[in-house]
């Protein structure tokens, strides 16, 4: 049987030719597609506030009585009054110069978090923690109470109001704590020698 020769066949390739474009067409053509992935353009503020929405309805489904307590950021108020600061100096006998009270110590912020945020309900000190990291210096981005909505902060003028009578009737910062947890129902060990002054 005689074999048949193959003749290579030519490859034939097809060459399409686009009509040219220019480069401020091209990349007319580039920022259409990538508006058509975003549903309404705007600034970043109002994708900010638009992302801080949906997160909101979210944390208001999951979350009840959270949500009753921490809402949106508000703009800053004065709302820890000095009374409550020198009443914490005054039974650490720290000195109450204005100097004093404004540059306080770091101690005093989390003896804030224990005596006053801590009274709120469960989940609302780490709640709000993760809404408002610290910078890279460690300083909160934000006050705490700026993200309160209006019961949270009354309820925060009455715990303030109640922690600052407290440490005025107390002369010594352990008989203030006996006193806190004897009112708020916090385990606290009373004293075991004498009546407490420290």
């Amino acid at each position: 049987m005689a074999k048949s020769k193959r003749t290579p066949v030519a490859s034939q390739e097809r060459v399409i030719k686009l009509p040219a474009v220019s480069s401020a067409d091209e990349k007319n053509e580039m920022y259409a597609a990538a508006q058509a992935f975003i549903d309404e353009p705007g600034t970043d503020a109002a994708l900010d506030k638009e992302n801080e929405k949906h997160f909101l309805e979210g944390f208001k489904l999951h979350n009840p009585t959270l949500a009753r307590i921490i809402g949106e950021l508000k703009p800053y108020v004065i709302t820890f009054p000095k009374e409550f600061y020198k009443q914490i100096y005054r039974l650490h006998q720290w000195s109450t110069e204005p100097e004093n009270l404004r540059n306080r110590p770091g101690i005093v912020g989390a003896w804030t978090i224990e005596y006053i945020y801590n009274r709120f309900p469960n989940g609302t000190v780490p709640e709000l923690r993760s809404r408002n990291p610290r910078t890279a210096a460690g300083d909160l981005m934000f006050k705490h109470f700026q993200m309160l909505t209006e019961e949270g902060a009354e309820l925060l003028k009455q715990y303030i109001q109640e922690a600052t009578l407290w440490m005025s009737q107390c002369s010594s910062w352990s008989q203030f704590q006996n006193l806190f947890a004897r009112n708020t129902g916090k385990p606290y060990q009373t004293f075991m020698f004498g009546n407490g002054a420290a």
